[in-house]
């Protein structure tokens, strides 16, 4: 059932909002075929749930992050909050590889969130061996589907100037936009 955790988590988050609250759904329903298949997505990522919220939430903190998706860094924040997330990682996400706020697993995401970042996605071997040494074959294909739909969504969102909608309390901090490699 904690999918429908999941579910009513977003849900509340979502009922933050304190500004642009419905630009998100006027855009898609320009495009009912795209509305429908973003639900699609959405739902699939909210119901699959073999890997902790927490890490698939940091790999879509740093994928935002790296995008600058500011919307998308904004309801982040919302659900970091909700979550009770260390506001550390949320600080020092940037830092991930130094900051003693990060676990190895939690790194190890975060190195994979960035490489698949990158302009021209490349995941080593030795990040392959480590993912595998921690993570089942079904939490690689979850974990690589969130970072993949995070920068859709992201980039998307930035691609029809989606404004941050406040879902975030006015004191939470905000991540330092640091975009891929060109």
């Amino acid at each position: 059932m904690s999918w429908l955790r999941n579910l009513i988590r977003i849900a509340r988050v979502l009922g933050r909002a304190r500004e642009h609250r419905f630009d998100l759904v006027r855009a898609l329903a320009r495009r009912p075929g795209l509305l429908l298949a973003t639900g699609a997505a959405e739902l699939g990522a909210i119901v699959s749930n073999r890997v902790p919220t927490k890490l698939k939430m940091l790999a879509e903190f740093r994928v935002a992050s790296i995008v600058g998706c500011e919307f998308c860094l904004d309801i982040g924040a919302a659900l970091a909050e909700y979550e009770k997330l260390d506001p550390r990682q949320v600080n020092e996400l940037s830092d991930f590889e130094t900051s003693d706020a990060f676990s190895d697993d939690e790194r190890l995401v975060l190195r994979y969130a960035t490489a698949l970042s990158e302009r021209s996605p490349e995941v080593t071997p030795e990040l392959r061996t480590a993912l595998a040494s921690r993570f089942s074959k079904a939490q690689l294909v979850e974990l690589a589907a969130v970072i993949a739909h995070e920068h859709e969504r992201s980039r998307f969102y930035v691609g029809i100037d989606l404004p941050p909608s406040r879902f975030a309390s006015d004191d939470a901090c905000r991540l330092p936009v640091a975009r891929a490699t060109p």
